[in-house]
């Protein structure tokens, strides 16, 4: 997959509290992060989501963890998400 082959390390979003979210994404980006993971069981995880879309437009991926189920996946989608995750198990 080309996206894991040109960005070899993955920030992973958990919890974030969303007032930081993008700071927090920027200092990533400064060290050299291009790809992000925000879980979906974080708080306003899709809201996090659009918001670093926003924020690096192509710069970066940006993608959802914790997709568990439909409605999580549906609203990483539609806040634009590139690239999803999910646990091997499901709940």
């Amino acid at each position: 997959m080309k996206i894991l082959a040109n960005n070899e390390i993955c920030a992973i979003m958990r919890n974030v509290p969303t007032e930081k979210a993008v700071a927090y994404a920027r200092a990533c980006y400064a060290g050299g992060v291009r790809m992000f993971e925000v879980a979906m069981n974080t708080p306003e995880g899709a809201k996090q989501i659009a918001m670093l879309r926003k924020e690096f437009g192509d710069e970066t991926y940006v993608g959802a963890g914790t997709v568990i189920n439909m409605e999580r996946c549906r609203a990483a989608e539609d806040a634009g998400a590139q690239f999803f995750l999910t646990p091997k198990y499901l709940y």
